[in-house]
């Protein structure tokens, strides 16, 4: 009769795991799930942003109109609307109750004729 073979000295066989495929249905779904709740994370952040830096940007925005027009433009910064979700993917800014000065800076200005 043949010895015995003593298993407790055999080295063990590792076991493959079974790679389970998934469908290229469940694929896309995946894909596009995550690619859903990448947009909807960046449009988040980009209206957090907004809030948070509301304040310079309106700064700015007073500050490049003085720049490009004649005259100078006065307003209120709690008269200007700072909006992204109505004119999405665009910013809008829309000002109340401005005030502009006199475009001219000559000391002998003509007044206008009544007529």
């Amino acid at each position: 009769m043949p010895e015995a073979e003593n298993i407790s000295n055999a080295t063990p066989v590792p076991i493959q795991p079974i790679r389970k495929t998934r469908p290229w249905w469940k694929r896309i779904i995946r894909i596009f799930f995550w690619m859903s709740g990448v947009f909807v994370f960046l449009l988040a952040t980009l209206l957090v942003l907004t809030y948070i830096y509301r304040d310079e940007v309106k700064g700015y925005v007073i500050s490049e109109v003085n720049k490009r027009v004649n005259t100078t433009i006065i307003v209120d910064p709690k008269d200007i609307d700072l909006t992204i979700i109505r004119t999405f993917p665009d910013v809008s800014v829309e000002f109340k109750n401005i005030s502009a000065l006199d475009a001219t800076t000559s000391s002998k200005r003509v007044p206008p004729t009544p007529g």
